[in-house]
């Protein structure tokens, strides 16, 4: 399939059946080095290439296309957090500052 998906960004996939199950990403894209010593970091997944999107149907992208819009943000933006919580669990207003 690799020459099917040269210049490719992005993946849409409709897996159906036993498909669903099997994580696509974990795909490999060509032989690795042979050897049974449990180290993964070099094999090359598909995820690696491309971002996989799943969709419950083609019907779905047709309809989530028809409804876009574009993003009304004149910059991105990508926010990280890293909240302290203290205090009781489910009472609204009872966090401590830290």
């Amino acid at each position: 399939m690799a020459p099917h998906l040269a210049g490719v960004t992005h993946l849409l996939v409709v897996p159906t059946g036993p498909l669903l199950s099997l994580p696509l990403g974990l795909l490999i894209t060509k032989p690795s080095a042979p050897g049974g010593d449990g180290d993964y970091r070099n094999t090359p997944w598909l995820a690696r290439d491309v971002a996989i999107s799943v969709l419950p149907s083609v019907t779905a992208l047709v309809d989530l296309r028809a409804v876009a819009t574009r993003a009304s943000a004149s910059q991105p933006f990508l926010g990280f957090g890293d909240p302290v919580f203290a205090g009781q669990r489910g009472v609204p207003g009872r966090f401590r500052k830290p």
